[in-house]
């Protein structure tokens, strides 16, 4: 049996997982290792670059619980035991097959060939970032909207954007259509070399920065040293936080409403497999907003639910 060092060193050696956060791996083998999963959290084996094969875990389930209440879209939150004991090879598997679920960017093939990749043109360059956002699966839903989204949600006087769990959607920034600092935060290491060559490239008051979430105290620093009136940007990530932490979006929602304007949060109204729309109205969450902030605005735009959210 392999040591738990071991492992990781194993996982991370695959090359799409080198560049992500040792403590996010040690997380998510962890959740693996006590043999609990999220209800409805299907791990599928997935091949490198995201074609599902058809086998999933065959471990049997037993009993379940539902600590946020009604949420059964496949981000739930209830904990799944397998009764069988996990095998270092299936730990490895698993844990990739986690990491590639949370990190959604790993279903869109070709993401990363756009990296290193220049534009001379004014009109090519917006036509990378066009490409490298139809790549992503969360940018490519937003894709349609963007223009209307950032008109509604950033006001004349801001002067820094936040952007946790970024991925790529610093490749946006065309769509604010003025100047303002922004800083994106993500774990995917790859992803913040795309983002900083596109941003020199275009003189953009902008930079990604490579930081898993949790660390908390290391994310204040960096938001603490920018610009007043900040925005913090939290789209589609409180299910991920969830699955790796239970109630950790709601500490990391108290944090940040403590050093910026507002924050602005979004989630899925559909699964982005199957295109199914979620039988969940969100209550754990919903409950803990109003009684800690201010629900300002709430809209959908596509198959995205976002909630705008100020101190009280």
């Amino acid at each position: 049996m392999m040591k738990r060092e071991e492992l990781i060193n194993k996982i991370k050696s695959k090359k799409e997982f080198r560049e992500i956060p040792r403590d996010l791996v040690e997380r998510v083998l962890d959740k693996i290792s006590k043999k609990s999963l999220l209800e409805g959290e299907e791990i599928k084996l997935t091949r490198p670059h995201g074609s599902l094969r058809s086998s999933t875990l065959s471990s049997e389930k037993v009993g379940t619980t539902r600590p946020h209440g009604s949420l059964r879209s496949s981000t739930s939150s209830s904990l799944i035991s397998f009764k069988k004991e996990l095998s270092d090879k299936e730990k490895v598997k698993l844990t990739r097959a986690l990491l590639r679920k949370i990190f959604s960017s790993f279903f869109y093939k070709g993401i990363f060939s756009f990296k290193g990749k220049k534009a001379e043109r004014e009109e090519e360059k917006s036509l990378l970032s066009l490409k490298v956002l139809r790549k992503h699966i969360s940018t490519k839903e937003r894709l349609p909207f963007y223009e209307e989204l950032y008109d509604r949600i950033f006001n004349r006087g801001d002067k820094t954007i936040i952007d946790l769990g970024s991925g790529v959607n610093g490749f946006s920034y065309p769509f604010l259509k003025k100047k303002i600092n922004y800083v994106g935060v993500e774990a995917v290491g790859q992803f913040i070399e795309m983002q900083n060559d596109y941003f020199k490239e275009n003189k953009f008051s902008a930079k990604a920065v490579h930081l898993s979430l949790f660390e908390l105290e290391k994310l204040k620093e960096i938001i603490k040293k920018t610009e007043k009136p900040r925005v913090v940007l939290m789209f589609k990530i409180v299910d991920a936080l969830e699955i790796l932490e239970r109630d950790f979006s709601k500490k990391l929602i108290l944090e940040m409403s403590k050093i910026s304007h507002r924050i602005i949060l979004s989630f899925p109204t559909k699964s982005l497999s199957k295109k199914s729309k979620f039988r969940t109205e969100r209550k754990w969450l919903f409950d803990f907003l109003k009684e800690n902030l201010l629900i300002s605005e709430d809209f959908k735009l596509g198959s995205e639910r976002y909630l705008v959210l100020l101190k009280k």
